[in-house]
């Protein structure tokens, strides 16, 4: 995306992580809390964070008009997934489709 000249934000509540996303892809925002991510204008999110905190996430990005993308599962309850998809929802994806970019990431 970076090369596409697409701006790409990542967010992570550990400085030492996003200090480290800095300093080998200086052109990523990074931010400590998705709040501060609204700040800035992005597309869309891609959610690939633990399943526990994927509904909440949706919910909150949706509700800022932003299209999301989330890694599976879409949320824990058949009832959350529901009140997702019901909004500004482009779907979501298996974990192991970028595999090889997920273990970048990890290992930073």
């Amino acid at each position: 995306l970076i090369a596409l000249n697409i701006d790409v934000g990542c967010v992570d509540p550990d400085l030492e992580k996003l200090q480290k996303i800095k300093s080998l892809y200086p052109k990523i925002n990074c931010f400590s809390n998705i709040e501060e991510s609204f700040k800035k204008i992005f597309n869309g999110y891609i959610i690939a964070t633990p399943p526990s905190s994927h509904a909440e996430l949706a919910k909150l990005i949706i509700s800022k008009g932003k299209p999301v993308l989330v890694e599976k599962p879409l949320s824990l309850t058949l009832s959350e997934s529901k009140e997702i998809k019901s909004h500004r929802f482009i779907g979501f994806t298996k974990p192991k489709k970028f595999i090889n970019h997920i273990r970048q990431v990890k290992s930073l």
